[in-house]
């Protein structure tokens, strides 16, 4: 059902085909339509018409009263003014459903010039509501809450005053609906007033539609121009059951299913069910300090129920001018989009900018010119049949992208589906962001600044790690300290660029001797460490004596100026099981060492 009703709403020219198809046929359904039904039966299908477009106009100015503190900004503005003059509507098209003939007398008895009156106030109602809507200045309302009572209570008079010319003084005014015409010139004329202040509002919501919701902008058109041909179909109809007043309804009541969907569906539902799914990721991140890959683990399955249709999703995030990392990757081709993956995307790609949009046909924004674009995206493009592009922005600044492919033409994309993910798009973007900040803090606090090594803090809370489990389970480490020499030497006489020079080469010098599992460190000033996990005395041994042969003689070729560093070190368990002994021992040995090579300098 649902595909079937975005597959409509995406098909625009459906519902203008069904509004001019209607009007040429009618007449040629005359004979059949009356096979069905006569007066008697008509009063049910009128009753019934009427009491629908009642309750959809009292449900939807009903909600928009008790959400009214949240309404904020034009567009929600605009829902506060028009949704509660629907519920005005409402109260009007019920006492003009009581007034029709054949209903229970309503106060006075019951005529047509005075159920005729109700229906025109309630059109006249409709529109101006809207128009106003659309032009009343953002800076007027500042308190949605005390706006919604003047509004509520502009409303209650216009009903009063409404009540009064239809019962009291109904006999004061022009006949609109005479018994021996069907339909007076007044009555025709107001009419076609009416059906001309739709199609105003209609031009006054084309001016706006960047300020509303795009799902809501066409809903709300589909609305007008339904009620514009309902209004000029009344125009012509020259008995109560005839075809062109059933017509007239049909249309009616399709014009209220679009206001439906307009402000409950897709300007509430939609917005508050996305809140609460948002609000529930939010939840979740906001328990602890958590990482990139943590956030996107909470936010995608999220993502996935709001876009079941969704059959590949690729979050990717910047790492170069051309060049994407893959972050999270779930579906048909993942195995293409490996997390951590670079590929190169072409400049297509690069300008889908900062705005939300659904790609009709992906294989266009490959470029055939550029041979060295990753396989992976032409695969993918190639085989999707829509894409929906997601930037993960805020501020003018893109931290990532998002990606969702369909592939099959029963899942596709609607309009509706990019209003949910705007209300993600804010949050997901912001929860990126502070992981993101979050890793920079936490990299800055365990990192050296000059040399890009890990820091004193990092180090001794890995040693307390390794300490524990190679109690746990038996396996030996070995510490080794590296100490510079003469640094201070460096600073005082050549300069402190030559001593910052000296300690960045001696941390490259360090990365360059380790593996994987090893851990290297700045302890600060011209001490550094390393631990060597998995490494016995024996090996220990080895690797310290390969040290001391790697930093004997390093040269800073810029200055022409050498230097060189001390090396000790300790093993676990086989010198000590203590933690302070094994650090004792390396110390002692490293200094040991700058003594002997001081001593050789000298000779």
């Amino acid at each position: 059902m649902r595909i079937l009703l975005d597959y409509t709403f995406q098909n625009k020219s459906l519902n203008l085909l069904f509004l001019i198809a209607g009007c040429i046929s009618i007449n040629y359904l005359v004979p059949y339509i009356f096979g069905v039904y006569n007066y008697e039966n008509y009063l049910w299908i009128y009753t019934l018409m009427e009491f629908a477009a009642v309750l959809v106009a009292f449900s939807i100015g009903t909600l928009v009263w008790l959400i009214k503190d949240g309404l904020e900004e034009y567009g929600g503005k605009f829902v506060l003014i028009s949704g509660l003059t629907f519920f005005a509507v409402s109260i009007i098209d019920l006492m003009h459903v009581m007034s029709s003939a054949g209903m229970p007398a309503f106060i006075t008895p019951n005529n047509e010039p005075k159920a005729a009156i109700f229906f025109i106030a309630g059109r006249l109602l409709i529109t101006l509501g809207i128009i106003i809507a659309v032009l009343w200045p953002q800076k007027w309302m500042t308190n949605t809450k005390k706006d919604a009572k003047v509004i509520i209570a502009i409303l209650a008079v216009i009903v009063s005053l409404t009540l009064l010319l239809a019962t009291e003084y109904l006999s004061s005014i022009s006949v609109l609906f005479a018994v021996e015409e069907r339909l007076s010139t007044l009555k025709i004329q107001l009419e076609y007033l009416i059906v001309s202040l739709y199609c105003f509002g209609m031009l006054m919501l084309w001016f706006v539609r960047t300020k509303i919701r795009e799902s809501v902008f066409y809903n709300l058109c589909y609305f007008l121009a339904f009620s514009a041909f309902s209004d000029a179909t009344f125009t012509l109809h020259g008995d109560f059951c005839d075809t062109y007043n059933l017509l007239g309804h049909i249309y009616k009541v399709t014009a209220y299913y679009f206001l439906f969907k307009a402000v409950y569906m897709s300007g509430i539902v939609n917005y508050f069910y996305t809140l609460g799914e948002m609000g529930k990721m939010s939840a979740e991140l906001l328990k602890d300090h958590i990482s990139v890959e943590a956030v996107l683990e909470i936010q995608m399955p999220k993502l996935k129920k709001m876009l079941p249709q969704a059959e590949q999703t690729v979050v990717c995030f910047p790492c170069g001018p051309t060049c994407f990392h893959t972050g999270f990757s779930e579906g048909r081709f993942s195995e293409l989009f490996a997390v951590g993956k670079e590929f190169i995307v072409n400049e297509t790609i690069l300008q889908l900018g900062n705005k939300i949009q659904i790609i009709q046909d992906p294989e266009s924004l490959l470029d055939h010119n550029i041979k060295d674009i990753d396989t992976s995206i032409s695969v993918i493009l190639k085989a999707s049949r829509q894409m929906l592009y997601i930037p993960l922005t805020s501020k003018g600044i893109i931290y990532g992208h998002i990606f969702v492919f369909t592939f099959r033409p029963s899942h596709c994309f609607s309009l509706e589906d990019i209003e949910k993910v705007r209300v993600f798009q804010q949050f997901g973007t912001l929860a990126i962001a502070q992981a993101k900040t979050q890793e920079t803090i936490t990299k800055l606090s365990y990192e050296d600044s000059l040399t890009g090594l890990p820091n004193r803090r990092f180090f001794f809370e890995e040693l307390s790690k390794i300490k524990y489990e190679a109690d746990k389970y038996c396996i030996p480490f070995t510490i080794v300290y590296v100490d510079m020499n003469d640094l201070k030497y460096l600073n005082d006489n050549v300069g402190h660029e030559a001593g910052d020079g000296a300690l960045r080469m001696l941390g490259d010098t360090i990365r360059s001797v380790l593996r994987l599992s090893d851990v290297p460190a700045r302890l600060g000033g011209d001490e550094f460490a390393i631990l060597f996990r998995h490494m016995n005395l024996a090996e220990g041994i080895q690797k310290i004596n390969e040290l001391k042969d790697v930093f004997s003689k390093m040269v800073l070729e810029d200055l022409g100026h050498t230097f060189s560093a001390a090396v000790g070190g300790a093993s676990y368990p086989e010198e000590s099981t203590r933690e302070d002994e094994l650090l004792g021992l390396a110390d002692d040995r490293m200094y040991e060492h700058k003594r002997l090579m001081k001593a050789k300098a000298n000779l």
